[in-house]
């Protein structure tokens, strides 16, 4: 089972990276080795499983996220006690995913559950703590009760920039959550400052989830180019909300498997 092992590794370290494609093809062959071998039960086939799925989960195929995650959850409740920390990660990973479809009430359930388990094991300023938090941050965001968006997620952002580093990947994705947040508020200014914070750290490292962030640009210019009253310079703002699409568009089709959900959803914005 050590080969198996070491694929999954190999893939979670390309889906770190932003190498969807790569790392789809790892997990699967993994798993692949667990099932041939009539483990697919087995606690790594689990992970292995769970690694899948938030490969899926990138890449915008939520349901195929949520089958596998759940998957994850049944095989670690077996092999794990119910407030273990092993069934409190799969209890957080289903939450996320739950949220991905929009299922918020459900998503918030579980992902207190997480939450509990691991205060119970770590204590509340562990960096795994706000992992959790930061989830749920993005669940008010969702339900559109900014406020506790904005005192959450400015929590986790003190504590990722202390634990991983004012230029990271995980300070910019909290960066890009605040951002959207400003945005649902109609604080343009704060929310474009944001955004481009966390779009400049996306393309130092070349990850593909840039594209997320320049569809948040694009709707940040056509909501001003909304509040314009001068015809020529709306024009102007819609012309660069276009262009971030186009932006994000391109990314997506070169950077994730073909017929990717995100893809539908940009060309639909483009074709509006």
């Amino acid at each position: 089972m050590g080969c198996a092992f070491t694929l999954a590794q190999l893939g979670n370290i390309q889906r770190k990276l932003g190498n969807y494609k790569k790392a789809k093809s790892f997990f699967e062959k993994s798993l692949s080795i667990y099932e041939e071998n009539s483990v697919h039960d087995h606690n790594d086939a689990g992970w292995a499983q769970a690694m899948l799925g938030w490969v899926y989960s990138d890449c915008g195929d939520f349901e195929a996220a949520k089958d596998l995650l759940e998957k994850t959850l049944t095989i670690y409740k077996k092999h794990f006690p119910e407030d273990s920390l092993n069934v409190g990660w799969a209890l957080r990973n289903l939450g996320e995913s739950y949220g991905d479809l929009n299922n918020l009430e459900k998503a918030l359930n579980l992902l207190r559950k997480s939450l509990e388990i691991f205060k119970s094991h770590l204590g509340s300023d562990n960096i795994k703590i706000k992992w959790i938090l930061f989830e749920i941050g993005k669940i008010y965001k969702k339900m559109g009760a900014t406020e506790k968006a904005k005192e959450i997620l400015k929590d986790c952002l003190i504590a990722y920039e202390d634990n991983y580093g004012k230029n990271s990947i995980e300070v910019g994705a909290v960066l890009c959550s605040l951002g959207e947040v400003y945005l649902l508020e109609n604080n343009l200014e704060t929310s474009e400052k944001l955004l481009r914070k966390a779009l400049d750290m996306y393309q130092k490292k070349s990850h593909p989830h840039m594209y997320a962030i320049l569809e948040d640009l694009s709707e940040v210019y056509m909501k001003k180019s909304k509040q314009i009253g001068n015809k020529q310079e709306s024009q102007f703002l819609e012309k660069k909300a276009v262009n971030y699409l186009k932006q994000a568009l391109q990314i997506v089709k070169t950077r994730f498997p073909e017929n990717s959900p995100h893809a539908t959803r940009i060309q639909s914005k483009l074709e509006k």
